[in-house]
């Protein structure tokens, strides 16, 4: 909402007293938000970071962006070049399109894919692309549910990197769940859209030719995948595995 209200704002569609109500709204809302509490430094506490971001973003002159900034860092400093605590696919793809949409509002796309954490999730989850056309669900998982969290990050990462892979991985995922001749809803354009502006099209698509392999180690990722190729027809195993510790 706050990001649709600034990019309209730049290209003057509001009246004065539009601007005044839709400025009032996000400040109270800004408000409520720093009232309520959020477990844990990641997911749903990096969607509360990229709210900030695009609210000070938005007012930068209101007597409480200054608040609003602070809160701001605190929740994305436990997230900007740091490992994500969950180990699940559908919290994975929240925190990643939570950070995207943070790195945007900040103006700081180029250093956040320049980050080692992200480079390095890129990779894992090309790696773990399924024949399914998806990653599979591990953890607490709903699989299929976030498709679009993973097809947002694998365009931009393309772009970023100038991997025909990762193109690849976010072409396979839109030929699955996308049918372009049914629109379905106002979300899917939101997300077609960041692809548009994150990706590129002067990559071409290249499916991956690795065999099975450890994805990516045994600190973060914990997880062997078995395959023969990465057809639609191939056979897939992934183990996924952690340390008891001591």
């Amino acid at each position: 909402y706050i990001r649709a209200y600034d990019i309209l704002h730049r290209h003057d569609h509001f009246s004065d007293d539009e601007v005044h109500y839709l400025e009032a709204l996000i400040a109270d809302s800004m408000e409520y938000l720093l009232r309520t509490a959020e477990w844990g430094p990641m997911n749903r506490a990096a969607l509360r970071a990229q709210t900030l971001a695009w609210a000070v973003r938005a007012l930068p002159d209101h007597p409480r962006a200054g608040v609003w900034d602070m809160q701001r860092k605190a929740l994305a400093d436990d997230n900007w070049g740091n490992w994500e605590i969950e180990d699940a696919t559908i919290y994975h793809g929240v925190w990643l399109y939570a950070m995207l949409g943070y790195a945007d509002a900040r103006q700081r796309m180029d250093e956040f894919f320049r980050a080692p954490e992200t480079y390095y999730y890129a990779h894992y989850f090309l790696n773990l692309m399924s024949p399914a056309g998806m990653i599979p669900d591990f953890g607490d998982a709903n699989w299929f549910s976030n498709w679009s969290y993973y097809l947002v990050f694998f365009e931009a990462a393309a772009a970023q990197y100038e991997d025909p892979r990762m193109k690849w991985a976010a072409a396979t995922i839109a030929r699955k769940f996308i049918d372009f001749e049914q629109p379905t809803s106002v979300g899917l354009g939101h997300f077609l859209l960041d692809c548009y502006r994150w990706g590129t099209d002067d990559i071409a698509p290249q499916r991956p030719t690795s065999g099975s392999r450890e994805v990516m180690e045994d600190v973060q990722g914990k997880k062997i995948v078995f395959r023969d190729g990465w057809e639609y027809d191939s056979t897939y195993l992934l183990l996924n595995y952690r340390d008891e510790g001591d």
